[in-house]
């Protein structure tokens, strides 16, 4: 890619002729030639090509066109058959397929040639050459095919060998859709590998994944959904009695999802999840900064906090308010008095069937919004006043120019700091626990002059914002409060998970 830079009246008239010219006299001919003289024969065809529809009686690129054309055809049938006496049909087809396209290629364009007759030029139609693979290619197509085929009945005779057999087939059947009984034998070999998968327990998935490879073949094959769902369903049960329910929630629904219905597999389902969902209580967050004049900082946390979690919708998650703690000791006559905390919050959570208490504190809230820093400055710089050549001032055409100037700087930050910790009520313990910091700024900077703006560095005018008053602390304490609601939230997303 060319770079210019084009300056002044003059200098950007002079920028267009030289682009033009550029454009203009863009030689196809001699850049196929330098192809040609690289041994890059399909490159050099491709420019001469351009060349002759351009201009289809330029002698020396159809001189150049003969050569290169006889080149690239030989070139390519030689490297197709070296491809297929190796085997590699997929590469002979490849060849094959190229010279089809070349042959599409020269038909675009109608060379003039001139020749001698009875000692005289004479202008006439180049005869082109015909290029017709299409015979090759069906017998290349057809031997990759049955190679493909063959591998795949070797591969499926054995043991475990279905998803290896299965790529064969496919290939086999991206040459030729239905070929022979390949999509029959994939089946079979695919059903045998699920039906040895699904006597062993805890082998569901690989052997549900296993029927599908089957019926991917043959859709419905044999009695492939029945035994999916069943051996899916026997291992749901096992992890439901293990008390792995999330778990078990996958495998009935799987089950069910193969023969809708099946057994009490959805049923189930619904009751797994209901031991799987973990209901947790994110209490407010305690404000220990001291600083109250940024409103109910811990509730709009603790809010921020379940919204966040929520956007994910997660399936065993479920939050439970303070008011509704207190609401159901109160429906149980075990009104505590005092607030809820780290040290009763196990024993609540058994009376109020919570699994989790999430506590956290406010530790600081820093709010930091110096006052306006201005940096003074002269400068002098040179300047042209005629029209500059080629990016040079004529002589005689510079003049100093300068300028007095005040950088302004505005600057503010609110750092806050908090923490966190989980209370497993079953275990009675603190399971997690971490501290988190954000830290959000906001600055403006201007300048003001006088004199001639362009004698102002251009490192002074750098970060110009404009002038402008900086965001209010509490905009961006209450901005700091969501951020770390949305980060504390994907930490009990990834918990809990």
């Amino acid at each position: 890619m060319r770079k210019s830079v084009c300056r002044g009246l003059l200098a950007l008239v002079v920028c267009i002729a030289v682009t033009s010219s550029t454009l203009l006299f863009a030689d196809e001919w001699g850049d196929a030639k330098k192809a040609y003289q690289n041994g890059q024969n399909d490159q050099a065809l491709r420019l001469v090509l351009v060349k002759l529809r351009k201009n289809n009686s330029h002698q020396d690129a159809i001189a150049l066109f003969k050569t290169v054309l006889k080149l690239v055809i030989d070139h390519h049938e030689a490297a197709a058959q070296q491809d297929e006496a190796a085997g590699n049909y997929e590469a002979a087809i490849g060849e094959y397929q190229f010279l089809q396209q070349v042959a599409t290629d020269i038909s675009s364009v109608t060379p003039i040639e001139e020749v001698k007759i009875d000692g005289k030029k004479v202008k006439q139609p180049l005869e082109m050459p015909k290029i017709d693979v299409r015979e090759q290619l069906q017998k290349a197509n057809n031997a990759g095919t049955e190679a493909h085929y063959q591998k795949g009945v070797s591969l499926a005779s054995a043991p475990g060998g279905s998803a290896a057999a299965a790529t064969e087939f496919y290939a086999a059947l991206r040459m030729v859709p239905d070929y022979k009984d390949t999509r029959q034998l994939a089946a079979e070999a695919y059903y045998r590998d699920a039906v040895s998968l699904a006597r062993t327990a805890g082998n569901s998935q690989k052997a549900a994944a296993a029927f599908d490879g089957a019926m991917g073949f043959v859709p419905n094959f044999k009695d492939s959904n029945q035994l999916a769902a069943e051996c899916l369903y026997r291992d749901g049960v096992a992890a439901n009695t293990a008390k792995d329910y999330k778990s078990a929630v996958g495998l009935f629904r799987r089950a069910a999802s193969y023969v809708p219905g099946f057994k009490d597999a959805e049923a189930l389902a619904e009751k797994a999840k209901v031991a799987a969902t973990r209901r947790i209580a994110v209490m407010p967050f305690a404000n220990l900064s001291g600083k109250q004049q940024f409103g109910e900082i811990g509730q709009v946390l603790t809010d921020q906090i379940i919204s966040g979690a929520m956007e994910g919708n997660p399936e065993f998650m479920e939050f439970v308010t303070r008011d509704y703690v207190q609401e159901i000791l109160q429906e149980q006559s075990l009104s505590h008095s005092g607030a809820i905390n780290e040290s009763s919050a196990a024993k609540i959570g058994k009376l109020a069937g919570i699994n989790s208490f999430i506590f956290g504190k406010v530790l600081s809230i820093t709010v930091s919004y110096p006052p306006e820093l201005a940096e003074n400055g002269t400068n002098t710089a040179t300047a042209c006043t005629a029209v500059m050549l080629f990016g040079i001032c004529p002589q005689g055409s510079a003049v100093l120019i300068a300028a007095n100037y005040t950088k302004h700087t505005l600057q503010g930050y609110v750092e806050i700091s908090g923490s966190f910790q989980i209370i497993d009520v079953e275990k009675g313990t603190i399971v997690k626990s971490a501290s988190i910091t954000k830290r959000l700024e906001d600055h403006a900077q201007w300048v003001t002059y006088e004199g001639d703006q362009r004698a102002i560095p251009p490192s002074v005018m750098e970060g110009d914002t404009g002038q402008k008053a900086l965001n209010p602390p509490e905009q961006l304490v209450q901005t700091a409060i969501q951020q770390i609601g949305k980060e504390l939230a994907g930490n009990l997303v990834q918990y809990f998970r």
